[in-house]
């Protein structure tokens, strides 16, 4: 039925792609989403831990890891957890509000291998939605940013399709 997952033991023996949140915190304050209600919280997944985690990968096979959180950004060793990932071999993705992808854009560059940015709409919906004023202006500048230092890194989008923006959906295509 499913070729991860062991016939016998019903045991999950292979997970090529890993979703890391390596916080709890996020800065947008989304009309969907409360993850950034957890601001407050202080814990992190620390290199420390995530070593302890490796062997694990390797054994599940894991290929990608997906770094979420909220925002991944806002980790305050991100890129320590990227260089233990990168070191066996695993590809990152980053999945980012993209509100300081400006500021972190060499380190993305240089620790990630794409970056998928959260684009729910025009200008007008986008920082609706967010509840961020500028939102989707600083979530432009940092993909420029982005391709002005590497215009071949990939910088794809992701979106929640929902009532404030279907009807937006050509335009977010085209964003």
């Amino acid at each position: 039925m499913f070729p991860f997952i062991n016939r016998i033991s019903h045991r999950l023996h292979k997970l090529p792609v890993l979703v890391l949140m390596p916080h709890s915190r996020c800065n947008c304050r989304c009309v969907m989403c409360d993850i950034w209600k957890a601001n407050s919280e202080k814990r992190e997944i620390s290199a420390g831990e995530l070593a302890k985690h490796i062997s694990s990968f390797q054994k599940l096979g894991v290929k990608q890891v997906a770094l979420s959180g909220g925002e991944a950004l806002m980790h305050s060793n991100l890129w320590a957890l990227c260089t233990q990932l990168k070191s066996i071999g695993i590809k990152i993705s980053l999945l980012s509000t993209g509100l300081t992808l400006k500021a972190h854009a060499r380190d993305v560059i240089a620790h990630c291998d794409d970056a998928i940015v959260s684009i729910d709409g025009s200008l007008e919906i986008h920082n609706s939605i967010r509840n961020i004023p500028s939102a989707f202006e600083k979530l432009a500048e940092g993909v420029g940013e982005i391709k002005r230092l590497n215009p071949s890194f990939s910088v794809t989008g992701r979106c929640v399709l929902q009532k404030q923006n279907f009807r937006d959906f050509i335009k977010i295509i085209q964003s």
